[in-house]
């Protein structure tokens, strides 16, 4: 019957003596055994079936297992050393010709050590040096602990969440006041988020307002929705409009207002809008949406039509979730400035009666309906412009305090459209503080407190537009022009188009003239602080 073939183990175990033999046959032996374990391939067949004298060492019992027997593995053991006076067919390479009893595998027998064919042994411990981490941070302190906590309620400060740094208390902390260029950070620290510094929206003056007038009124008069509508809009001519549920009240005619309407019977007259059954803030966000556009297109402002432009340039090369909540927010802002130039249009549900405009109070005694609407749709535009302004100054801290992100242009020209809303309500708070219109300020707090707000948050948007080198370098051209440096063609061309005087400007930023008729007489107070370049 043919020889089995057998495996490189078993093959090794015939080969190996059993006792002392001649040095040629040792030496076969062992090269027969180490060709079998390197590569058996290369063992002649031949070799096997050679007449070897059978191993004399008993051979241990086979442990048998009820489920699997398990084959016997050669494990080589220290042996003695051959004599070294026996010339070898090899050189002088001397093996070893002793053999051990070759123990059985069990189920708990040692694993086999791996062959080393050269490279780095790759370290699988736990990496523990005494206990401790490799790479353990050492504890803190209880000073240190302590001053740690103090600084997580307080909060680092911008900049060192900008450049990553340690911070600590007192104000400005340590990292910054070893800052050797004061031209960058010359004040104490902020630690405060932008939104923070900035509450014209939340503070809610349309919407007390509004909401004080509607009370008054349905504390006197009984309402009711009999299906009348109304329709608000700034362009009536280009079919943009609101459409609204509103809250009505009969009246009484008089003599001559019968004859008018030749029919004595009482009418509904429109109130206000049924804000109980309208998502008055949600229609309003959407209505301005559809008219940003000629909102822009009729900016009467030179420097806020070219900025609008250019924003609406850079959107329109690639989607922009910052600078178009900037863009919304000026559309809202811009709605509650033209409050007086809204067109309401009545459509009583009645059949036969005509629509009729809505316009202001002419006198004392007429109920002011067109003052009571306008109020609704500031205060609907307030909110909206509440929550917008919100996520715009969160969105700007994240991107202006992680320095792994990358910012340019769209950034810059976010906070030049964001301050100019800032100015814009800055004036409606200045106008309050008139005389004549004192005694109707809504809130516990003084309008100037609001007035100081938008010059805090300018400088800080400078300083961090500077930190993160998104802060055009302006100078001063040859012909009085402010004109910037950089060499970003997008940068350079806004500038150009701008055309503005570098002493205008600088004007504005040191001295700009309210006037109570001009909601654009604040403009650059705050834009000029991201427009002029640094001065020593």
């Amino acid at each position: 019957s043919p020889t089995p073939e057998l495996s490189p183990e078993e093959r090794l175990q015939a080969l190996l003596p059993a006792s002392e033999a001649s040095p040629d046959t040792t030496n076969i032996s062992v090269a027969v055994a180490a060709t079998a374990r390197l590569n058996p391939t290369f063992l002649d067949p031949q070799l096997v079936n050679t007449d070897i004298p059978p191993p004399q060492t008993s051979s241990p019992p086979i442990v048998e297992n009820h489920q699997t027997t398990i084959d016997s593995v050669p494990v080589s053991l220290p042996a003695s050393l051959p004599d070294t006076n026996v010339s070898q067919p090899w050189g002088e390479m001397t093996y070893l010709t002793t053999t051990t009893p070759i123990p059985l595998l069990t189920e708990s027998s040692p694993a086999l050590p791996l062959m080393s064919r050269g490279g780095i042994r790759m370290d699988t411990s736990d990496g523990l040096i005494n206990g401790r981490a490799r790479h353990a941070r050492s504890r803190f302190t209880p000073a240190r602990r302590k001053e740690v906590q103090e600084v997580r309620k307080i909060g680092a400060c911008i900049r060192c969440r900008i450049l990553r740094k340690n911070c600590g208390k007192g104000t400005p902390c340590d990292t910054c006041r070893k800052v050797l260029a004061p031209r960058v950070w010359r004040t104490g620290c902020v630690r405060t988020r932008l939104h923070e510094q900035l509450d014209l929206y939340a503070a809610g003056v349309q919407v007390v307002l509004s909401q004080n007038r509607i009370n008054l009124i349905k504390d006197q008069l009984k309402l009711t929705n009999d299906g009348s509508l109304i329709e608000v809009s700034h362009f009536p001519e280009a079919g943009k409009k609101i459409v609204f549920g509103a809250l009505v009240y009969p009246l009484e005619l008089s003599e001559t207002q019968a004859e008018a309407r030749e029919d004595k019977r009482p009418f509904h007259q429109v109130i206000m809008i049924d804000q109980d059954s309208e998502d008055i803030p949600a229609k309003a966000e959407s209505y301005m949406r559809d008219v940003l556009t000629t909102f822009i297109e009729r900016e009467p402002s030179r420097f806020m039509k070219v900025t609008l432009e250019a924003a609406c340039q850079q959107l329109a090369k690639g989607e922009d979730d910052l600078l178009r909540k900037a863009l919304e927010l000026w559309g809202l802002v811009e709605s509650i400035d033209r409050e007086r130039q809204w067109t309401i249009l009545e459509k009583p549900s009645a059949e036969g009666e005509e629509p009729r405009w809505i316009k202001e109070a002419q006198n004392e005694n007429d109920a002011d309906i067109y003052t009571m609407i306008c109020m609704q749709l500031n205060a609907a535009a307030e909110r909206k412009a509440n929550s917008t302004s919100k996520s715009l100054l969160n969105h700007m801290d994240r991107l202006l305090t992680d320095s792994k992100t990358k910012v340019g242009f769209k950034i810059y020209l976010t906070a030049i459209i964001f301050l100019n809303c800032v100015e814009k309500s800055t004036w409606a708070f200045k106008a309050w503080e008139q005389d004549h219109l004192r005694p109707g300020w809504p809130l516990e707090r003084d309008p100037s407190v609001f007035t100081q707000q938008g010059g805090n948050l300018a400088g800080l948007l400078r300083m961090l537009l500077s930190i993160r080198k998104a802060l055009p370098q302006t100078m001063r051209g040859e012909e009085g022009k402010l004109t910037v440096q950089d060499k970003d063609p997008e940068i350079t061309e806004y500038f150009r188009t701008l055309d503005l005087d570098f002493d205008t400007v600088e004007a504005r930023q040191k001295s700009s003239q309210f006037s109570p008729a001009d909601s654009r007489s604040l403009e650059l107070a705050f834009c000029s602080h991201l427009l002029l370049p640094n001065t020593p």
